[in-house]
């Protein structure tokens, strides 16, 4: 069986993992990418197309367990990553458990290729594919940017993309095949190329926020981050604006408000999940929060310093990225995550050191590369593809 038959038109799953909003994310980019040439991208759950609600549940329950006890979670992910037994288990288990799911879904949409946002689907949907019968392709992008899971380097995967030459070279000495490891752009959501340049001081005018010295604290789409920061600026009686963003529960969310109306130095904004990040984005000085990737790539596309306060198993090398190049810092003291926040309002060149180094980062943006690619590599298998005007995503 091969994707594309007996029907018009060419169909791409976009598979991503519902844990956060870091493999939606540029799931969705790429979707949106493909869109723009005329290639009909769906956004595909990788559990619903299993049908395995409870496994989803579960993951996304261990997800949040790992959020909260990072010190627990690189030590699990790590041992999971290297474990053998793991790589050949999984993906027997789940063939035996959601195989007949997967070859109804896959009967039904007749995908033409695959492209996966997270390690699970690429480690295991080749295997599966394959026991299927069928030469549907499967892509993967690394979501974590600079270090990927090995697990999630499945031999039979048609190409690997990842964003930074770094992250390029952890895939092939994992024993990935360099001529299918490809260093390409960020997927950065179009909602980002597209929202208006406004300056810092429009942003904060737009935003009813004090023209002050800015703190934006994302907390992450899950609300699972600290505000103790907050709590060190104002026991230093610093004048500073703090914006907080992402989810909340309603109990850090009354912990928050009462924060804010304690502070009579600091200047507390909670914001909450927003739609339009890039705003808030633009009226900051300073962006601080655990190493979440999309945060951190936006936050660089937008040209703020990254202060990383956590760091995960498969995200460490982040930190070290945002260190090496002096784009940001990585401390996960609070009291010292005040004095570098009373470093750069007291010594504004600090900053602006930071600012130029921006020039010189070896990253890019754009969903349009990994777009072309996918295309091009798939043009000579499926006949659809001949049909799609590639000279439109050039």
């Amino acid at each position: 069986m091969t994707g594309g038959t007996g029907r018009a038109g060419v169909r791409i799953a976009c598979v991503y993992v519902n844990a956060g909003k870091g493999h939606y994310i540029p799931a969705k980019a790429l979707a949106d990418g493909f869109a723009a040439i005329g290639i009909e991208a769906v956004m595909v759950d990788y559990f619903s197309l299993l049908g395995a609600r409870r496994l989803d549940a579960l993951n996304q329950w261990l997800w949040r367990l790992m959020l909260r006890s990072p010190r627990l979670e690189q030590m699990v992910n790590r041992g999971a990553d290297h474990s053998r037994f793991i790589a050949w288990a999984l993906p027997l288990l789940q063939w035996l458990s959601y195989g007949k799911a997967v070859r109804a879904h896959v009967d039904e949409h007749q995908w033409d290729a695959m492209i996966c946002t997270q390690y699970m689907p690429s480690m295991i949907l080749p295997s599966l594919m394959k026991r299927l019968g069928t030469d549907i392709p499967i892509f993967a992008y690394a979501s974590d940017v600079f270090f990927t899971p090995r697990q999630g380097l499945h031999p039979d995967l048609a190409k690997f993309y990842i964003s930074t030459s770094e992250g390029a070279e952890h895939v092939v000495r994992s024993g990935f095949p360099r001529e299918k490891t490809m260093v390409s752009a960020f997927p950065i959501q179009r909602s980002c190329v597209t929202a208006p340049a406004l300056t810092k001081e429009e942003a904060r005018e737009k935003l009813a926020l004090k023209p002050i010295f800015t703190v934006l604290v994302n907390l992450g789409g899950e609300g699972i981050g600290t505000s103790r920061l907050i709590d060190e600026l104002e026991e230093r009686r610093v004048a500073v604006q703090v914006v907080l963003v992402g989810g909340m529960h309603k109990h850090a969310e009354r912990k928050l408000l009462d924060q804010q109306r304690l502070c009579t130095a600091v200047t507390v904004h909670v914001a909450g999940f927003v739609d339009n990040i890039y705003d808030y984005l633009r009226a900051s000085d300073v962006v601080v929060g655990k190493a979440g990737i999309n945060a951190m790539l936006e936050a660089i596309y937008l040209r703020r310093p990254f202060l990383v306060t956590t760091v995960y198993y498969s995200v460490a090398d982040a930190a070290h990225y945002v260190v090496t190049h002096d784009i940001g810092w990585y401390e996960p003291h609070p009291e010292r995550q005040a004095a570098i926040i009373c470093s750069c309002i007291e010594d504004p060149a600090l900053l602006a050191a930071m600012d130029r180094n921006f020039d010189s980062l070896p990253i890019r943006f754009g969903a349009d590369e990994i777009v072309r690619d996918v295309v091009e590599t798939v043009a000579g298998k499926t006949k659809e593809f001949s049909k799609v005007d590639r000279r439109s995503c050039r």
